[in-house]
């Protein structure tokens, strides 16, 4: 009943407003209506999306839509992040690659029972590119000076060094535990000055 009633008043309205004769069966009113309410939404939405793109910052990198078979994991540090970002485009001349940065980077790999949370959130990532994206390589990177170590595993800087170079071995043990096909290389990032080194390590 109700839907009839709706269905009437469109016909009379739209009778009413002129936009039809009222000889036009009750069919043609409706789908007429219809069709002038599509195209209202089609306007609405078309003004939606240039009132967006007009407050939004458009990048001028293209977009590759292919996945790449290489990732890297390393720490979520920012001040390393445009040399890292550098050394894997120009260094080992990746066109791209998958990123995986966390705290610490390989190190929460390295089995330490403090970070053993950390580790399995980080292990099921690898596992998700790995499978996504058909992984076949994959970069370790670790830095000195890093929080991870100094505040959250309370390490002293005595020994920091070989430390990074060990857990580094390890980290890469441990994902070939659960990743047996990656080809996995290691670099420690060190600070001279204003410039980062980027060391290759054996793993």
């Amino acid at each position: 009943m109700r839907t009839a009633r709706a269905k009437r008043f469109c016909e009379i309205q739209a009778v009413s407003a002129g936009w039809l004769p009222s000889s036009v069966p009750p069919i043609i009113v409706l789908g007429t209506i219809y069709l002038l309410l599509f195209d209202l939404r089609r306007i609405m939405i078309g003004m939606a999306v240039a009132q967006a793109e007009k407050s939004a910052f458009r990048s001028s990198a293209p977009f590759e839509r292919r996945a790449f078979p290489q990732a890297a994991i390393y720490c979520s540090d920012g001040r390393f992040a445009d040399q890292i970002n550098q050394f894997l485009h120009q260094g080992l001349g990746l066109d791209g690659y998958d990123r995986l940065a966390i705290a610490g980077g390989p190190a929460c790999f390295a089995g330490y029972f403090e970070a053993y949370r950390e580790e399995e959130g980080a292990v099921s990532h690898l596992r998700f590119l790995s499978r996504l994206h058909k992984l076949g390589r994959l970069i370790l990177i670790s830095h000195e000076g890093c929080g991870f170590y100094s505040d959250f595993l309370r390490v002293s800087e005595l020994g920091l060094h070989d430390r990074l170079r060990n857990d580094l071995s390890r980290a890469a043990r441990r994902i070939r535990e659960v990743e047996a096909k990656l080809r996995i290389e290691g670099y420690l990032a060190r600070v001279n000055g204003s410039s980062v080194w980027f060391e290759p390590v054996a793993v």
